[in-house]
């Protein structure tokens, strides 16, 4: 955690709409499932997931583990220690893990 990245976060909450779009964040109709969405995927997927995440634990990861185990087209990776924002929690790990998932992709 950075001085940068908590200015990054606060500075767009003190804008003057942002309430009301936080608002409609939360109050919005969720849209269609994972389990409906995963079926229709057309394209390779890479999921990397905060293992200490305390909004979206990663218990709720299962369907795409184990689309993971049964698709070669489907990779999944916890990040250790990471919570929410593996990508700002532990930076390196998930740039690695993207680069070696493109160049697989590649080849």
């Amino acid at each position: 955690m950075t001085d940068d990245l908590v200015e990054m976060l606060y500075a767009p909450s003190c804008d003057a709409g942002a309430q009301k779009v936080f608002a409609s964040v939360i109050t919005a109709p969720p849209g269609d499932s994972p389990e409906t969405l995963l079926p229709k995927r057309q394209h390779p997927l890479l999921v990397l997931w905060g293992d200490k995440d305390p909004w979206t634990p990663i218990k709720g990861s299962q369907i795409y583990q184990d689309l993971a185990a049964a698709n070669q087209g489907v990779e999944f990776h916890p990040i250790p220690g990471a919570g929410h924002c593996p990508h700002d929690e532990n930076p390196d790990l998930v740039n690695e893990r993207i680069i070696n998932w493109l160049q697989r992709l590649d080849q």
